[in-house]
């Protein structure tokens, strides 16, 4: 998908680490990086207002690649779903790439 951590949307991101079982603190820390953050545009010597930021993860991060996979993580994928008889489905992630793989 093209641009990927730019669709990383921040409330669901903070939502979904809330549920996992990562250290409070270490949530905590988390959250402070994605929120309240903002933008401005410079257009000759003019300078817009401050907007926020809602989505996106910072490409240069470290992090970055680890939050977009746990924002990915619940993808729905065919396993368990399919009868005996039909091909398995395999979904495998990688930053913000994707690919489905059918076994047979």
């Amino acid at each position: 998908m093209d641009k990927a951590f730019d669709r990383v949307w921040h409330d669901s991101l903070i939502h979904k680490l809330l549920d996992t079982s990562l250290p409070p603190a270490l949530t905590r820390v988390i959250t402070s990086f994605l929120q309240r953050r903002s933008f401005c545009v410079a257009v000759d010597d003019v300078l817009s207002a401050p907007r926020p930021i809602r989505a996106g993860v910072s490409q240069g991060s470290s992090l970055s690649p680890e939050l977009y996979a746990l924002y990915t993580d619940d993808i729905p994928t065919l396993r368990g779903h399919l009868k005996d008889w039909e091909d398995d489905v395999i979904l495998a992630l990688y930053a913000g790439d994707s690919a489905y793989f059918v076994l047979s």
